[in-house]
């Protein structure tokens, strides 16, 4: 080593030279190296070569855990952040903090993807009301599927409305074809239904049997569908078939 004295078995004998007799011209310089971490080595290379080589495992390096080391003071609290908005313009999606300037985030060409094929046109459908559901069914099949409960379009019942005015005094009549209606003071009168439409079918005849007709001086007519036991003078009795139930 450069600092140990080296034992002469003979005397020595010559000329002592300086240091600078002793250096030499200098060399070339070194290639120049590069220095890199595997998972399991430091390892080198030459700058330029492709081929890395393990200089030194990492297990010779890594020396065993230390203490552990106390905590430290916990460091104060930071200011609250602003608050950050978002908003989509007709082109962009938008950011700011607070009440900064909007900046565009992202084109909203950016997030729309190539157009996709037309699809095939969707079946017709029919629609039904049941006693209990909204139903559907595609045109041509004959079954009818539950859509939605009509219980469940149902909303609350309201509160009862207030009263509201009484309405004005009406006028009936009867014209030569229809019954008729005003209000009180009108001068027009309105058709509200037909007369015809009020009239029955013709019922049937009468049958007067021969004997229908007891004592003098007919004074009353009596429908009957059975002779009385006692009979009525002055009275002439008219016998109506029985109705069937």
């Amino acid at each position: 080593m450069a600092d140990e004295l080296i034992p002469l078995e003979a005397p020595f004998q010559g000329r002592v030279r300086s240091e600078a007799d002793l250096k030499g011209a200098p060399g070339n310089d070194g290639r120049a190296v590069e220095l890199q971490k595997s998972a399991t080595h430091v390892q080198w290379r030459y700058v330029g070569d492709f081929e890395w080589i393990d200089l030194i495992p990492l297990a010779e390096i890594a020396g065993s855990d230390g203490v552990d080391g106390t905590n430290g003071t916990d460091g104060t609290n930071g200011n609250d952040g602003e608050e950050v908005a978002l908003q989509a313009t007709t082109t962009h999606i938008q950011w700011r903090l607070g009440d900064g300037v909007w900046q565009d985030l992202v084109a909203l060409a950016d997030l729309k993807g190539d157009a996709g094929n037309d699809g095939s046109d969707g079946r017709e459908i029919e629609l039904t009301k049941s006693a209990t559901h909204i139903q559907w069914r595609y045109v041509g099949e004959t079954t009818w599927l539950d859509l939605v409960a009509l219980s469940a379009l149902e909303g609350a019942a309201g509160n009862d409305g207030i009263d509201g005015n009484d309405g004005p005094a009406i006028e009936l009549q009867t014209s030569a074809t229809h019954i008729q209606w005003r209000v009180m003071g009108d001068a027009a009168w309105i058709d509200l239904i037909a007369l015809s439409e009020l009239k029955g079918d013709p019922g049937q005849d009468a049958v007067l049997p021969a004997n229908n007709v007891t004592g003098t001086g007919i004074t009353h007519i009596a429908a009957v569908t059975e002779y009385p036991a006692t009979e009525v003078n002055g009275t002439l009795y008219v016998l109506l078939p029985e109705v069937p139930a």
